[in-house]
């Protein structure tokens, strides 16, 4: 029915923006709080400058297209839920199993 439809593309949205607000949560507040630390001269964060740059920050920059694109979550489910039934994803294609029979569906793909 459509409200559930409604209701089920509402929560995945706002699934997908907390996991959007959580990693930049993740990788911004750590630097802001150096930033913030080293401006105030209770920390020489100076080296810790290149790390932020280097490795954290653009963790970040990789990981929210992908949010973003609900890639993560999309597949993480088809695979479990695949995983319950006792199918098998192959490449973007789910085979279910049914009585014996290998059937190949393409509709959660």
């Amino acid at each position: 029915n459509r409200k559930e439809q409604t209701d089920q593309k509402a929560d995945r949205l706002q699934k997908s923006i907390s996991r959007i607000i959580m990693t930049d949560l993740v990788c911004w507040i750590p630097f802001v709080l150096i930033c913030l630390l080293h401006s105030t001269e209770t920390l020489d964060a100076s080296n810790l400058y290149g790390f932020f740059s280097i490795v954290l920050l653009p963790i970040n920059s990789i990981v929210n297209p992908m949010i973003y694109d609900d890639f993560l979550t999309t597949r993480s489910t088809q695979i479990i839920n695949a995983l319950k039934r006792g199918s098998r994803m192959v490449g973007s294609k789910l085979h279910l199993r049914k009585g014996g029979n290998e059937v190949v569906s393409n509709e959660n793909a």
